[in-house]
């Protein structure tokens, strides 16, 4: 299988998108997109995904299983059918190139969708327009809505999240490219205290007991406010580490609590590390919160989290329940801080395993990245929830 990469910049009012391969570009001339009419796909495709979570609470709620509620199911169905078609959109803009080079524009994209399932793509951008990329779908038409089971994922493995091993990185200081391990991650754990103790009462005590001794732990136990997170932190960022929240958010805020915000100005001032990129060491952050990956412009994380001695995040497209996201969080840790998966790696793994709502997170750091030795420990082995739109949880994040 092939490594493929999109290197995008912004050219002339349009974004410049150069398609390669392992060994040459895909395609003779780059493509010239219309960034408005790119975004105003990507908005689509975003609130079909809010449908989605939507949808997965309000059976959550109810206790029903997709497997015996044929009405439930056939919604569901509906649902993915709207994300796919929503995806199709995003696509065509991706290859429908401005200066009328139709013919190679189509050349180029009929290459990226003959590549094999597995196969690497990251996505270069030193410009802040963002894309959710795993739910671009590759084929000319979406599956038929009668055929398709919204169960399984294989049934639906033209999203580029089902297809490609998917990273998106904005390019702003230095990054990791040799993929060479950060090594043990010291992990600082920063929560909303409320929402936390709220979801995690509702998960299996199996998976509860796992949650709390992980954090238990941790050198630090976890924060659940800004200040004691400013406190802590200076003994953490000397270090390889793994900045870790679980709170309410959107794409420009992290909520601690009610009076208790962290913008992303704050955010880089919070947690400037200049001395670590001296040094070789680097932060990977997970925001686990809604719409962490939404932000516009100089107030989005997907620039702060590439500042000085940060390597990127993996953050959401929209809203997220919060008992799945507890869930998702613990097994994608698992992944990559216990058995060193790569972080693509770790993150197509999950895809399938938490279908669908895993298309509601994605992978925004270098694509090299991963942990070395793993620490001692028990592994949890914890397999995801059997029906995971079921068990997502009672509300948002």
């Amino acid at each position: 299988m092939a490594d493929l990469a999109a290197g995008i910049t912004l050219d002339g009012g349009f974004l410049k998108f150069i398609w390669r391969n392992e060994t040459a570009p895909v395609g003779r001339v780059p493509i010239h997109v219309n960034e408005d009419l790119l975004k105003k796909a990507a908005k689509g495709a975003r609130a079909r995904l809010g449908e989605l979570t939507d949808f997965s609470v309000e059976i959550s709620r109810a206790g029903i299983d997709l497997a015996t509620n044929l009405a439930k199911k056939n919604e569901c169905r509906s649902l993915l059918y709207e994300l796919a078609c929503a995806g199709q959109s995003i696509h065509k803009q991706l290859f429908t190139d401005m200066k009328g080079r139709d013919k190679e524009a189509s050349s180029t994209r009929a290459k990226i969708d003959q590549e094999v399932a597995g196969s690497r793509l990251a996505i270069w951008t030193d410009c802040f327009c963002h894309v959710p990329w795993g739910v671009v779908y590759s084929k000319k038409a979406p599956l038929p809505l009668a055929s398709a089971d919204p169960t399984n994922p294989s049934d639906y493995a033209e999203f580029w999240g089902m297809k490609f091993r998917l990273a998106a990185v904005f390019k702003r200081g230095e990054i990791i490219t040799d993929g060479h391990p950060l090594g043990n991650l010291k992990m600082l754990t920063v929560l909303n205290q409320s929402t936390f103790n709220d979801a995690l009462s509702r998960l299996p005590s199996t998976r509860q007991e796992r949650l709390t001794s992980r954090i238990g732990r941790l050198p630090h136990g976890s924060v659940s406010n800004s200040n004691d997170t400013k406190s802590i932190w200076p003994q953490t960022f000397n270090d390889h580490c793994l900045l870790f929240f679980y709170c309410h958010a959107n794409g420009t805020r992290l909520e601690l609590g009610p009076t208790d915000t962290i913008n992303v100005l704050e955010f880089e001032e919070l947690f400037d590390r200049p001395s670590a990129e001296e040094s070789g060491k680097f932060c990977l952050t997970f925001l686990n919160g809604c719409s962490t990956a939404v932000g516009e412009g100089s107030e989005a994380f997907q620039a702060a989290t590439m500042a000085p001695g940060f390597c990127g995040f993996i953050g959401t497209e929209e809203r997220v329940p919060d008992a799945f996201a507890l869930e998702f969080a613990e097994d994608l840790l698992e992944y990559i801080d216990e058995q060193q998966v790569p972080l693509i790696d770790a993150m197509y793994l999950m895809r399938s395993q938490y279908w669908p709502l895993s298309l509601l997170y994605g992978v925004y750091a270098d694509p090299a990245l991963r942990t070395g030795v793993a620490p001692t420990g028990t592994k949890s082995g914890v397999a995801p929830p059997t029906n995971v739109l079921t068990s997502s949880g009672h509300k948002s994040l």
